[in-house]
Formats: C-alpha cells, structure tokens, sequence
C-alpha cells in the first residue's frame, strides 16, 4: 500500500498537506492557463489561500525564455557576459510570490510544486525586490527552496514511515588494515579482485587469512 500511494498518489486536501509542514515550511502550487495563473498557498498554522495572477501561459512562457537565456551560460559564445535577467526574475516574483509575503514571513523552507515552463527554472533565482544597482535580493537568500513534480507526490514522500529503527546497532570500520606492511594505493587506482573460494566454502565464515588477502579500500574511510 505505502509504494502504490508513492507511485499513484492521490491528490491531498490543503488541510492535509498543512498537516505534513512545520512552522518554519510552507507550500506554494502553481498551475498556468490560458488566461491566467491560479497559486495555492499552504503553511502550517498560516491557513491556505488563493491568488490568481493575469499572467497566461504565453506570458510565463516569454518570461522563462528570458530569464533562462542569461541561465544557461552553456547557450552563450562568452558566459558571464551577460547578467542575469533580474527584471524578469522580479517579474514572477510578483506575479506568483509577493501576494504571499506577509504569510512567508518566518518561513525558511519554501516547497514549490509546478510544471510546464515554470518548471525548467529553479525559484530561488527570483528576485524578491525591485532591481537596483546593489546586491539582487534573491529569494534564496530567505528561503530554502525545493522542488516537486505535485503537491500529491510531497504529500507521500512526507507520509513515508521514516520511524522505523534497527534492531541491532551498527559498527563500521572504513579501510581496516587487515595485514601489515601493505602499500596503500592511489585514490582511485584499479585493485586486484579477490577470487571467491570454491562453491563448497562460500558459505563458510571468513579466516583471518581470507582476509589478509582484500586489498586496501582507502575511499572507505569517507565512504564509513
């Protein structure tokens, strides 16, 4: 049941969703028409609300198509020539955020559930003050910003059982030095394969001696 609600999750009341947030969280879902953009605002403890913004979809399209071309350094013959397109970036911000300001006031983490063109840019480039010759005020300097497909996919991440423990506690050793004298080798260096015994003693426990024979894993000791 757990992986058919995370594989076809349905679609969560917003009491439900402000169910699944802290006080420092709030959710924000955007969905573009022909005519206009409709912004789902949910925070634990805030209540939920509506804006609708006059941007239709032809409109937020344009708009992306901008801010992405100072984005993408990859597209551009001398990257860092041109600055980032912060009107357009202010732009969105007021179209799809501002209405919320007061109620994203002691938010840290800000969860953004859209799709289409929205979609291709990541919202903690918007700018949530009128450009100026100073410092651009980038949402992500107030807000964590992360990104789902749906507000229904979020609803079941969070739902997941994460309260499930060991029964036992765990040891690790990274790089055990199972013999003296062995020269270490070089990160990321290719190591000798330790052939597995005969089918008869596969299952057996390993002998100190087996062990002497595993080459040195130096990248287990950040891996442990």
């Amino acid at each position: 049941p757990a992986y058919g609600a995370l594989a076809n999750p349905k679609p969560p009341t917003l009491d439900q969703v402000a169910d699944l947030l802290d006080r420092t969280e709030a959710l924000v879902s955007v969905y573009t028409t022909p005519t206009a953009t409709f912004v789902w605002f949910v925070g634990s403890g805030r209540g939920p609300a509506l804006h609708v913004s006059p941007l239709a979809q032809a409109d937020v399209r344009a708009l992306v198509a901008k801010l992405r071309a100072t984005l993408d350094v990859g597209d551009r013959p001398s990257p860092g020539s041109a600055p980032v397109d912060l009107a357009s970036a202010h732009r969105l911000y007021q179209e799809l955020l501002e209405p919320f300001a007061s109620r994203l006031a002691g938010v840290s983490s800000l969860v953004v559930a859209t799709n289409g063109d929205l979609a291709t840019i990541p919202f903690a480039v918007l700018v949530s003050e009128r450009p100026s010759a100073g410092e651009p005020a980038w949402l992500v300097r107030k807000h964590a910003v992360t990104h789902v497909s749906t507000v229904a996919a979020f609803a079941a991440l969070r739902q997941v059982d994460r309260r499930a423990t060991a029964a036992e506690a765990f040891a690790g050793f990274g790089d055990p030095v199972y013999r003296r004298g062995v020269v270490p080798p070089a990160p990321g260096a290719v190591r000798a394969l330790v052939r597995a015994g005969p089918p008869s003693s596969r299952d057996a426990a390993f002998t100190d001696a087996d062990y002497a024979q595993l080459p040195p894993l130096p990248e287990t000791r950040d891996e442990i």
